[in-house]
């Protein structure tokens, strides 16, 4: 359901650092989004019109400038509601009064009631003159002040009562300027810059979605969790990220021979690999290969013997299976959806199968290097050989 007033001034947007504010003792009490808005008094009269309008019953739904989102995270409290959902959350009283915490952004607010970040314009704040109106920069808010949910306050003191939350407004964007923003605010609250923001910017590409916050604050907090990325091919920060989930997978490795450790790293590499690009993961069952062709046949080649051949086989099914039962734990542990985590792991390879492969051969190189020259050799030799084969 869509809403438009006359004479819709437009937008421009403008990244600005927030507005200091200090408490009685000189305290830096700001917090709020990273988003400034350019002309703030013409930004905030749609949502002043629509919600004195909404006072009166007096909305009309035509045009498409605004958006209606309903609340999805509320439940009643001893004094209104109470709105979680993931890292988010706001209590909101019975007329729409909002109590800000350290820490509190409007964008927050919004993900914890409606599960995106882009309802910043509906909250409110009392002017010089005691009138409550949309806070003109939502990065200007102070820790300990009272802000309004505009929706309750308005139906509230119109008489109208509001149980549950009233549905809210917010601008209706492209998929383009909704990513944007979302970046701006999640850069912000997770400290992410250079690659990692590119990493999140591919992840939330390779999701789809910019609607869903909690979606997004679990790419954000794998980004920011994992080591500092600081180019895409660089081998030890990308095996830091990749192979965290299987450190047990190669402790068992490193405890057996030589030739059979390396065909277990490879195995390790491919089942990682067929879990991050999976439509559709059974906990319980990988769709890794059940070996390397090119490399098995090699090793024909060169005549192993029966004993050598089931040790290695015997190597490759303890390196998978292991591997994906450490990576399902691994989405237990850090409470993320597989899908999220799948996301995380193609981006972090650029979204490449044969790549993100490749990172994670090199990230072995570590376990090899100066033990075995001619066995290090080799293994640099066979990256030509590309996952499945």
């Amino acid at each position: 359901m869509t809403h438009q007033f006359p004479g819709d001034p437009g937008r421009k947007h403008l990244s600005r650092p927030g507005i200091i504010g200090k408490d009685a003792s000189g305290h830096d009490t700001s917090t709020g989004d990273p988003v400034g808005i350019h002309d703030a008094a013409a930004e905030n009269q749609r949502f002043r019109d629509y919600y004195r309008r909404a006072q009166f019953g007096l909305i009309r739904h035509s045009g498409t400038s605004l958006e209606l989102d309903q609340p999805k995270n509320c439940v009643p409290s001893s004094d209104g509601w109470s709105c979680r959902n993931g890292p988010y959350s706001v209590d909101i009283n019975r007329t729409g009064e909002i109590r800000v915490k350290d820490g509190d952004w409007l964008s927050k607010y919004s993900a914890a009631i409606y599960n995106n970040f882009f309802h910043i314009h509906e909250f409110g704040r009392r002017n010089r003159h005691r009138i409550v109106e949309p806070v003109d920069f939502v990065d200007n808010i102070h820790t300990g002040e009272t802000l309004y949910h505009l929706p309750t306050y308005y139906l509230h003191h119109g008489g109208v009562p509001c149980s549950p939350p009233p549905s809210g407004v917010r601008d209706k964007l492209d998929d383009a300027e909704k990513k944007k923003r979302v970046m701006d605010i999640l850069s912000r609250q997770y400290e992410l810059s250079g690659q990692r923001l590119e990493t999140l910017s591919k992840a939330i590409d390779i999701v789809g979605k910019v609607d869903d916050a909690i979606t997004l604050a679990q790419l954000a907090g794998l980004v920011a969790e994992g080591s500092v990325i600081s180019s895409i091919g660089t081998v030890t920060s990308i095996a830091g990220v990749l192979l965290f989930p299987v450190g047990a997978t190669v402790a068992i490795l490193n405890a057996i021979e030589i030739g059979e450790r390396t065909y277990g790293f490879r195995a390790i590499a491919y089942t990682t690999t067929a879990y991050a690009f999976s439509d559709n993961v059974v906990p319980d069952k990988s769709e890794a290969p059940d070996k390397s062709f090119v490399i098995r046949e090699r090793i024909d080649r060169r005549g192993a013997d029966a004993a050598e051949l089931a040790a290695l086989d015997q190597a490759w099914k303890v390196a998978k299976d292991s591997t994906w039962q450490n990576i399902h734990q691994t989405v237990l542990d850090r409470r993320v959806s597989g899908s999220n985590y799948r996301a995380y792991l193609r981006a972090c390879g650029d979204d490449q199968k044969q790549k993100f492969c490749t990172l994670i051969l090199k990230g072995f190189e570590g376990e090899l290097k100066g033990k075995n020259p001619g066995v290090f050799d080799t293994w640099v030799r066979n990256y030509n050989v590309l996952y499945p084969n």
